[in-house]
């Protein structure tokens, strides 16, 4: 299901200034270490619980009944600066040791695997008594590159990632619709 919340709670929620970190000193600050581990959460805003005073904003009308979500739904104006805030706060409370958080994501590093395992070991128990979960399918451990954010990371090695700079390769056009599709795609990239 989705929640088109631009004509309604977000037009009237005053914007949160909470800031995401930028994007080149995160990196310049992972590239630092030598072994990583990325972390993604699972359907990460709802495992954040709202207020009960604030569930009544999220409502949507569905088969003739009213509903509100209990969790931060995706789509409010706000979810990424106070998903950001309360993944800062996680780090902050349970002393989690070079472990940088990007919205759902945290990568977790280590100037060598065992410090590198001790810091997962610590990030992982942390997040059991919060009750996150994790997206395995996602997640990334050990590794010595990583790449993140648009970059391909390595100890003191930033360079881009590849898988961004690699070519279009669109699918022959095969009739009038698909080469209209493939037309109007380069005309968005110009």
């Amino acid at each position: 299901m989705v929640i088109d919340y631009s004509e309604t709670i977000n037009k009237y929620t005053q914007p949160d200034t909470y800031p995401l970190p930028k994007i080149d000193e995160l990196v310049n600050t992972i590239a630092k270490y030598k072994v990583y581990s990325t972390i993604d959460l699972r359907s990460a805003y709802y495992q954040i619980p709202l207020l009960e005073k604030d569930r009544q904003f999220t409502a949507f009308e569905t088969d003739g009944k009213l509903w509100h979500y209990i969790r931060m739904p995706f789509g409010v104006t706000n979810g990424s600066a106070c998903f950001q805030r309360i993944m800062d706060d996680f780090v902050s409370k349970y002393k989690l040791r070079d472990t940088f958080p990007f919205i759902n994501n945290l990568t977790i590093c280590g100037k060598d695997q065992n410090g590198r395992d001790k810091n997962l070991e610590k990030f992982e128990m942390a997040a059991k008594s919060e009750g996150f979960t994790m997206n395995e399918d996602k997640c990334v451990y050990s590794t010595t590159t990583l790449d993140f954010l648009g970059y391909r990371i390595s100890h003191t090695t930033l360079s881009p990632d590849p898988e961004r700079l690699a070519p279009l390769n669109p699918p022959t056009p095969t009739d009038q619709k698909s080469l209209k599709r493939i037309v109007g795609m380069f005309f968005l990239l110009c």
